[in-house]
């Protein structure tokens, strides 16, 4: 079996498979090649590809977050926390999920909802804790929701 050539070369070494054990072994080694070069999804360069094609971005998650903040402030609160749930899940960065948790968080305190409201803001405090950087200290959140995790996490 060759690893390059066109459906004739292809179809002509399967033929020449006597047996259906020697047809199964040449599938086989097809699929084996075929998949060979799945080993490259692990470097970094493809690694925002992949995510983005499963819906990861931080772009998505800041206007989900945006909308969220749009839709409390319009007293509708299901799409406040629908839309604030979203920018959760979009997150890719550390950044980003730092502040679709703590809006999540500030949603769910507000509903009482107390236990649920302690997890997004331990989410929070984790993700800042894992980061390195002190600058992460000075992204533009907004004080509310920083005010709201801390109290959570006092009570």
């Amino acid at each position: 079996m060759s690893t390059l050539g066109g459906e004739e070369e292809w179809m002509r070494d399967f033929h020449m498979a006597k047996t259906d054990f020697e047809r199964i072994c040449f599938l086989l080694k097809a699929i084996q090649n075929s998949n060979q070069g799945f080993a490259h999804f692990s470097k970094l360069e493809t690694r925002g590809t992949i995510a983005r094609f499963y819906g990861k971005s931080d772009r998505i998650s800041e206007l989900n977050r945006l909308c969220s903040l749009a839709e409390w402030n319009k007293n509708n609160v299901s799409r406040a926390l629908h839309y604030a749930t979203s920018a959760v899940f979009y997150a890719l960065s550390p950044e980003q999920k730092i502040m679709a948790y703590s809006r999540r968080c500030n949603i769910l305190f507000n509903l009482g909802l107390i236990q649920e409201a302690i997890r997004d803001g331990e989410q929070s405090f984790m993700i800042i804790q894992t980061i390195q950087d002190t600058e992460t200290f000075k992204l533009p959140f907004l004080q509310e929701e920083l005010v709201h995790i801390l109290l959570v996490q006092t009570k």
